[in-house]
């Protein structure tokens, strides 16, 4: 990770990442496993335990619209979506 955009308007900072990795800049969306979850799921073990979680490469935060330095490199995927409740 090459640096990492501190926004005050994030929702929740334990959910939501922005990352620059080489020279492009990440929004991570993580989704933590709850008591209902457990409950409804028997491959989760824990609470806290990571569930899903998406990276989308961004140009401008989402939450405060600030233009992040670097480049949107169009040869890696658009977006990943990673489900870890099936594990």
């Amino acid at each position: 990770m090459d640096g990492k955009h501190s926004c005050q308007f994030l929702i929740s900072k334990n959910s939501i990442a922005i990352y620059k990795e080489e020279s492009t800049w990440t929004l991570s969306l993580y989704k933590e496993a709850t008591e209902e979850d457990l409950e409804s799921n028997h491959y989760l073990e824990m609470v806290g335990e990571l569930i899903e979680k998406i990276k989308v490469p961004i140009i401008h935060c989402p939450y405060c619209g600030e233009k992040l330095e670097g480049e949107l490199e169009i040869d890696r995927p658009l977006y990943q979506y990673i489900d870890y409740s099936k594990w």
